[in-house]
């Protein structure tokens, strides 16, 4: 990943939790959500909650984590792998 996060749930569901103070200026939001679409297209989901949800919407919150798990979202799919087939190249070679 490379990059810091405040909960990392599975192999791809990325916790963000935001305080005021830390994120309240328009520059850092910038950098935030920067960063949230850097984890996306590397395949993470990124769930960002404020402090103010965190400590009132708690609710919401688990909810929303719990689809996500229930669904199995959170983890990484294992790639398929190829048949090891041989190329054209490899045959001739031989």
């Amino acid at each position: 990943m490379g990059t810091p996060v405040d909960g990392l749930i599975g192999t791809r569901l990325v916790i963000q939790l935001d305080g005021y103070g830390p994120h309240s200026s328009r520059a850092q939001r910038n950098r935030d959500l920067e960063q949230d679409e850097r984890l996306r297209r590397s395949g993470y989901i990124v769930l960002r909650f404020s402090g103010d949800q965190v400590r009132w919407k708690w609710p919401m919150i688990e909810a929303a984590v719990l689809e996500i798990v229930a669904a199995g979202r959170h983890l990484a799919a294992v790639p398929r792998r190829r048949s090891a087939r041989p190329t054209e190249a490899s045959r001739a070679a031989g």
